[in-house]
């Protein structure tokens, strides 16, 4: 076989291998991308940083195998915290791309600005397909709206599937409300184990406590004669107040939570420490000088 010969057969080989790898490329482009999962945090919804941390280690380790694989982290943090976290989730979490939101609050009595900045994060992730599968850790039942929006945009017309979202919610908090665990399928919801607490609580600790794990009004009351000023007040005034302090209490869910616990299980002891209704609708306390 001449030299040419030899050759010839030497350039044909290649162009077929390069035609090989270009029809590879075509056919790569053609395939959907690998469905991957995003978990977004509400970090202001758990009890305290040594909680919120045992929570996320958690979701991220014992993951579903069953859904697509965690690729996004998201933690809704306080503004004034949101650098120690950025300092910590990356390095923790190296195969994942971690976001830190932080999260800053204009008014005592606003919306929790955490809920409303998960739900444009998720929504835009999804829609554009950045991510295929929603995670949400709170116990708050505000999210059955991102619920029911994400059904609509996973559903095609005439028929209704289970939406790519996943509910987890913490062990020993409020939990999520009746209607919702009513409404929202089982297999998605999670409830993810509460951090052992290991330091073992002084007597007085105890008692200042109820048998479910929230604390007693007499403490709760407290509270609020340690941070409220003299004058006017509100529920959701008081409802920060007991976020702050005790964030799975059932009055902190909600402004009409909390004004149902102040007015019913608050207002009898707090008469005796010269708080009076001023006015009724809406609602309006008043603390003596």
């Amino acid at each position: 076989m001449t030299e040419r010969h030899h050759a010839n057969r030497g350039g044909i080989a290649r162009l077929l291998r390069l035609g090989g790898r270009r029809a590879q490329a075509r056919a790569d482009l053609l395939l959907p991308p690998p469905s991957v999962a995003a978990v977004y945090v509400d970090i202001e919804n758990l009890k305290n940083a040594e909680h919120a941390r045992h929570v996320i280690e958690t979701v991220v380790r014992d993951w579903h195998d069953r859904l697509p694989p965690v690729r996004r982290l998201y933690l809704y943090a306080p503004a004034d915290k949101a650098g120690l976290w950025g300092a910590w989730a990356p390095g923790r979490f190296p195969g994942l791309d971690v976001h830190v939101r932080g999260i800053q609050r204009f008014a005592r009595e606003s919306k929790n600005s955490a809920d409303m900045a998960i739900v444009a994060d998720a929504i835009a992730d999804y829609t554009t397909g950045v991510v295929h599968h929603v995670a949400v850790v709170s116990n708050d039942s505000d999210f059955g709206a991102l619920f029911v929006k994400l059904q609509e945009l996973a559903s095609t017309p005439g028929e209704t599937i289970a939406p790519p979202f996943l509910w987890i919610n913490v062990a020993g908090g409020s939990g999520l409300s009746k209607e919702i665990v009513d409404f929202v399928p089982e297999q998605l919801r999670w409830v993810v184990a509460a951090a052992p607490d290991q330091r073992p609580r002084k007597a007085s600790e105890r008692a200042a406590n109820t048998n479910d794990g929230l604390p007693a009004i007499p403490t709760v009351v407290q509270w609020l004669l340690e941070e409220i000023p003299p004058g006017r007040f509100r529920a959701g005034d008081v409802r920060e107040i007991i976020r702050r302090r005790c964030p799975h209490h059932p009055a902190a869910q909600t402004n009409g939570a909390c004004g149902l616990f102040l007015s019913q299980q608050l207002l009898p002891l707090l008469r005796n420490k010269g708080v009076t209704v001023v006015r009724q609708q809406p609602r309006t306390y008043a603390r003596a000088d």
